[in-house]
């Protein structure tokens, strides 16, 4: 596990956070999950909208 911080959506304050990369199989249930994005080569939270059977659109 790596350490990050992630910015807070509604106040923009740093949050300090691990992240773990984990094998998961692509199905309805991660619909409306929370995840994290990495965009620039900083961590983002992200909320998961839909899905395919391949990948997942945040």
């Amino acid at each position: 596990m790596d350490d990050y911080s992630i910015v807070d959506p509604q106040n923009g304050a740093d949050i300090s956070c691990q992240i773990l990369n984990v094998p998961v199989s692509i199905d309805e249930s991660l619909v409306d999950s929370y995840c994290l994005v990495e965009y620039d080569g900083k961590p983002y939270p992200g909320k998961i909208t839909a899905e395919d059977d391949i990948s997942v659109k945040v």
